[in-house]
């Protein structure tokens, strides 16, 4: 996830500093408040589905993982493409694998800050896709937030490198497994990412 951070002249830090101490924590908050509050209509709709889940189709689906030793820390996810054949039925991806995948990421304002694909599906004879260890350490191009080592290891690769419709995933997920308060690069302290992954293969050639 790449950002460049163009500096002004040094004098004017000083004033930056300045204002960013009487701006910035106000807006900081603002967003912090939508985050949490989209995360808890995402619970909201979760539990309205419980109720009648055969009403609702297939890829507006709203599924809940809460990992053992981060209960309090759910994501919710929504499986993209069902219709169009995107049912991975290869084996999970385990801690010690490394998953290639498609994806994209945005803000909960829309904002994309990554991608590696550019339409509503991949190409997959132009768009490249990228390894990373599930883990989390570093793979061919980079690590990963702990968001998406708790949802890799729940969805299904491709049959085989023909079939390559693996599982699609809508991953909304909160800051406290991706980059926190603090935030990284562009991405700013307390935003909840949504990812939309398409995994091909787990421990590739």
């Amino acid at each position: 996830m790449n950002s460049k951070l163009h500096w002004l002249a040094i004098p004017l830090l000083a004033l930056a500093a300045a204002s960013c101490d009487k701006e910035d924590a106000p807006a900081t908050t603002e967003w912090q408040d939508r985050n949490y509050a989209f995360l808890d209509s995402l619970a909201a709709a979760y539990d309205t589905q419980q109720a009648d889940p055969s009403s609702i189709a297939e890829d507006d689906t709203i599924y809940k993982l809460t990992p053992q030793h981060l209960s309090n820390y759910t994501i919710y996810y929504k499986k993209l493409g069902v219709k169009d054949g995107f049912i991975g039925i290869g084996e999970t991806a385990k801690f010690t694998d490394v998953a290639r995948v498609y994806y994209q990421g945005r803000l909960i304002d829309g904002t994309m800050f990554d991608s590696n694909f550019s339409d509503d599906y991949p190409d997959y004879e132009l768009d490249i896709p990228s390894d990373f260890l599930v883990s989390g350490l570093q793979a061919s191009q980079s690590g990963i937030i702990q968001g998406w080592t708790e949802i890799l290891q729940v969805m299904r690769p491709a049959a085989n490198k023909t079939d390559r419709k693996g599982d699609f995933f809508r991953v909304y997920i909160r800051p406290e497994l991706a980059y926190g308060a603090e935030g990284s690069g562009s991405i700013q302290g307390y935003s909840t990412l949504i990812f939309d992954i398409n995994l091909l293969e787990v421990n590739p050639e």
